[in-house]
């Protein structure tokens, strides 16, 4: 019994260690999904899924853990860069850096000032399917910072007339 204490030990530090690296990492994966304005699964927050949630395969009986999920989806972990960049603490965007990096609140203002709604579109705009984030023919998402690089590649919001 003496033998098995120090293994027992082993396996529980080993496991809590584990739950506090997945809860880290958890914390920045939300808080990158916080910026983009997508839900819990990285899909926008309108999303419906068949039978509640993405982490759950009907046809299998398989249920994924959701930080796994949000890894299988983002392979590029774009959080851990996020995080190491600082992006969300307000810094500025400039044409050298990605979507990513795109500061949200100035262009909000610009978007208000300019009459149109968080997608750069008139206010009132209806979308087919509830989103352009989201194309279901696809079943592919993008971020709202694509979505309006896309839509105004010269980033007026940039400009000094604000």
């Amino acid at each position: 019994m003496k033998f098995l204490s120090p293994i027992i030990s082993t396996i529980f530090f080993s496991m809590a260690a584990s739950n506090d690296v997945v809860s880290n990492e958890l914390a920045k994966a939300d808080q990158w999904l916080e910026t983009r304005d997508f839900n819990q699964y990285g899909d926008p927050k309108d999303t419906m899924y068949i039978g509640g949630n993405p982490l759950f395969n009907e046809s299998t009986g398989v249920r994924k853990d959701r930080l796994q999920y949000l890894e299988e989806k983002y392979p590029q972990k774009p959080w851990d860069q996020a995080a190491s960049r600082g992006v969300g603490s307000g810094s500025s965007s400039s044409d050298s850096q990605d979507d990513a990096d795109l500061d949200l609140a100035v262009v909000d203002r610009w978007l208000g000032k300019k009459g149109l709604n968080s997608n750069g579109d008139p206010e009132g705009t209806m979308y087919m399917g509830g989103s352009p984030l989201f194309n279901e023919m696809t079943g592919e998402s993008k971020s709202r910072e694509s979505h309006l690089l896309e839509k105004y590649p010269s980033k007026p919001w940039l400009e000094n007339d604000l």
